[in-house]
């Protein structure tokens, strides 16, 4: 099952790639990061309530810590500085650059949670690293 699990990221990571050179060409016919940010969220944001209104769950909103509501931030964050970006440079250099910060931040989340890395996950991000250099 845990394999099976592991090929959903995989298949969801195909998406990337074509989402930023979707939201390059968006970027490159407006000259708007921000604008170009803007269309995407709302047509996510489109569809995610289309997918929640089709499922037929009530709307339940939860009295969270602010921070909890950081994915949106970081979302918007993501979406502008891709857009900007990815017409910039290679398709495999963004996405080595994207996967590498990913790897990073996970690497720290991990050890904070678990108070120590492996030798196994220190070496995983040091060869991410080295895609982000062969990549130039």
């Amino acid at each position: 099952m845990n394999t099976l699990l592991s090929l959903v990221p995989v298949l969801i990571g195909f998406m990337i790639p074509l989402q930023a050179k979707s939201n390059s060409r968006l970027y490159s016919g407006n000259g708007d990061a921000v604008l170009t940010g803007l269309i995407s969220v709302s047509l996510t944001v489109v569809i995610i309530g289309v997918f929640f209104l089709l499922s037929g769950r009530p709307l339940s909103l939860v009295r969270l810590p602010w921070w909890a509501y950081a994915g949106g931030v970081f979302g918007a964050l993501y979406v502008i500085s891709v857009s900007w970006v990815s017409g910039k440079i290679a398709s495999t250099q963004l996405i080595a650059a994207l996967l590498a910060g990913q790897m990073l931040m996970a690497f720290v989340l991990d050890s904070l949670q678990s108070g120590g890395i492996s030798l196994k996950q220190l070496t995983s991000l040091a060869l991410v690293f080295c895609a982000v250099l062969l990549n130039k």
